[in-house]
C-alpha cells in the first residue's frame, strides 16, 4: 500500500470476486472520439474489506443480461454493508439535465432578448417554460421533451445553493450546433459545431468561484446552423462525504421488506397504513434471470413494497441505490419521490436532494411499486445518508487528498512538485493507454499543454535520471 492507503499495483479487472461485501466502483467514462468524461458507478460482489485502490485500467463488465465496454479510470474500494462513517466523494445534482428524473423545467425564448440576458438580476418573467431538452429531428442521444425549431434559443435556469463545498464543478452539455454558457453572467463554455452525446466539462477553480451561496442562474444560447438540432446542459458538483448504509441493498448484505403482490389498494404508501397481512422477506425481488441478485422470486406483474427505517438525525444529503425491470416508483412517507420508466441495466446510484425534506428525525417509510411489462423483471432499492462530518476513515472516490500523486491542471502544467532534476519526460496517456502529448521539461517550473489535449482524466509518467512517478492528471477547463 502506498501513502493515504492507495494501492501501488493495478487492479486485475478479469479476477473472479465472490464474497457478501460489496465492491463499489466509481470513475470516468471515456468515448472513443472526444476527450470528455462522465462519472460512472459499478457495483458487483467483492471478496474483502478495509482496503482502498486506485488505477487507470481498460475494463469490461459483463452479466447475465447485458455487457459493457470502455475505458475507465477506477477508484475502487470495498465495503461491508451497514458500515457508518466512510468517506465518498459523490456527484450533487445542482442544475440536473434531461438524462435523469430530476431534471426542470428552463425558461426560454427564441427572439433576440436584452444584452443583459445571461446575468442573474435579469428578468425572465414573460419568458416560455419547458423541459430540456430542447430540439427536432433526428438527434444522437438527445433526450427531446420541448420544441425547439428555430435558428436561436436563449435558455436560463434558477437552482439554490446552500453550501459552497465542492470538489469540483461539473457542466454535462449535448449541443447541435454552437453553444456559449454562463453561470451568474460569468462565460463558463463556449463551442463551435456539434456533438453527438453528452460531453461532461470538468471546470476550472477559477469557473466554480462564479458559484454563490444562495440563488445561481445557468444560461445557455445555442444557434443551429442546419439539420437536426439539440440543447440541454445541467450543472452538478463533486464533494466529499460521509457515508452511513441506512437500507442496504442486494449487491452486499440485504435486508428484508414487507412485500405483497396483490393489490393493496389505496394508501398502501402511507406510514399509518395497516400491512400485518404482507410476508418479510430478503430483497432483491426478481426472476432467475437475475439470480446474481435475487434473494426472493417474484414472478407476478405487480409488486408493492414497504420498510420502515428510524433516524436519529438527518443527514445533508440522501443517495439512492436501486435496479429495476420495469417501471418503478419510491415514495416517502407516502410523497412520490422518484418515478422511473422503463428498466435499468445494473444498479443506479443517484442524489435526490428533495429526500432531505422528505425524510426526517424519527420514524420514517420507503414504499416502492414496481411492474413488469415483458421478460425478466427485479427491483431491489438501498438509501445512503451523506454528511461532511465524520471519523476518521477510508477515503475513496476522487477526492484531491485521496490522490497523492494526482495533478490538477489548466492550460499549464505547474511542476514545481517534482523538484529540479533537469531535463525529465512528461508522457501523458489516454485512459484508453495510447500516448497523447510527450513533452521535455527543460528544467521548466511550468509546461504549457497541448491545445488539443482537452479536458477530462489523463494518466501521466514524469521520468527522470533519478526518478519515475506516476498518477492521475485532471485537466480542467
Amino acid at each position: 500500500m502506498g501513502a493515504n492507503g492507495i494501492a501501488e499495483k493495478p487492479l486485475r479487472i478479469r479476477q473472479r470476486f465472490r464474497s457478501k461485501n460489496p465492491y463499489r466502483i466509481a470513475g470516468w467514462l471515456s468515448d472513443s472520439k472526444r476527450p470528455h468524461y462522465l462519472p460512472v458507478s459499478y457495483s458487483w460482489v467483492g471478496k474483502t474489506s478495509g482496503w482502498i485502490f486506485s488505477e487507470g485500467i481498460m475494463a469490461s463488465f459483463k452479466n447475465r443480461n447485458s455487457i459493457w465496454r470502455g475505458s475507465i479510470f477506477l477508484a475502487a474500494y470495498a465495503l461491508a454493508a451497514g458500515s457508518v462513517g466512510a468517506q465518498v466523494s459523490v456527484s450533487i445534482p445542482l442544475a440536473p439535465d434531461a438524462r435523469t428524473s430530476l431534471s426542470t423545467e428552463w425558461r426560454y425564448a427564441t427572439n433576440p432578448p436584452a444584452a443583459e440576458w445571461n446575468q442573474t438580476a435579469y428578468d425572465d418573467v414573460d419568458w416560455n417554460i419547458g423541459f430540456g431538452g430542447f430540439g427536432s429531428g433526428t438527434v444522437s442521444n438527445g433526450r427531446i421533451k420541448s420544441d425547439w425549431s428555430t435558428k436561436d434559443i436563449w435558455m436560463r435556469k434558477s437552482f439554490t445553493l446552500q453550501s459552497l463545498n465542492l470538489d469540483f464543478l461539473v457542466l454535462s452539455i449535448h449541443h447541435d450546433d454552437d453553444v456559449e454558457v454562463y453561470l451568474n453572467g460569468r462565460a463558463i463554455f463556449a463551442e463551435s459545431s456539434y456533438v453527438t452525446d453528452y460531453a461532461t466539462i470538468y471546470l476550472s477553480d477559477t469557473l466554480k468561484s462564479a458559484l454563490v451561496a444562495g440563488t445561481n442562474v445557468l444560461a445557455v444560447h445555442c444557434v443551429n446552423a442546419n439539420g437536426p438540432q439539440y440543447i440541454d446542459a445541467g450543472l452538478s458538483g463533486i464533494r466529499t462525504m460521509y457515508e452511513s448504509t441506512l437500507i442496504g441493498d442486494s449487491r452486499g448484505q440485504p435486508e428484508n421488506w414487507l412485500y405483497s403482490t396483490q393489490d393493496p389498494g389505496v394508501d398502501w404508501n402511507q406510514p399509518g397504513f395497516h400491512d400485518e397481512g404482507w410476508v418479510s422477506d430478503l430483497a432483491g425481488f426478481g426472476s432467475q434471470e437475475y439470480s446474481a441478485y435475487v434473494r426472493t422470486p417474484w414472478t407476478t406483474s405487480d409488486i408493492w413494497l414497504r420498510k420502515k427505517i428510524h433516524l436519529s438525525a438527518g443527514f445533508e444529503q440522501y443517495l439512492l441505490t436501486y435496479h429495476h425491470d420495469d417501471k418503478m416508483e419510491i415514495f416517502v412517507n407516502g410523497v412520490l419521490a422518484v418515478h422511473d420508466e422503463g428498466w435499468t441495466n445494473g444498479f443506479q446510484e443517484q442524489v435526490y436532494p428533495n429526500l432531505r425534506t422528505l425524510l426526517t428525525p424519527g420514524d420514517n417509510l420507503v414504499a416502492v411499486h414496481c411492474v413488469n411489462d415483458v421478460g425478466a423483471q427485479f427491483i431491489d432499492v438501498g438509501l445512503i445518508g451523506l454528511s461532511s462530518e465524520g471519523p476518521v476513515a477510508l477515503r475513496r472516490g476522487l477526492p484531491r487528498a485521496a490522490n497523492p500523486n494526482a495533478l490538477y491542471s489548466g492550460s499549464d502544467l505547474d511542476l514545481t512538485r517534482f523538484g529540479t532534476d533537469g531535463n525529465a519526460l512528461l508522457e501523458i496517456f489516454g485512459l484508453d493507454g495510447c500516448r497523447r502529448a510527450a513533452l521535455r521539461t527543460n528544467g521548466r517550473k511550468s509546461l504549457p499543454l497541448p491545445s488539443n489535449l482537452g479536458t477530462g482524466a489523463f494518466r501521466y509518467r514524469w521520468s527522470s535520471a533519478s526518478r519515475t512517478v506516476e498518477g492521475l492528471l485532471i485537466r480542467l477547463r
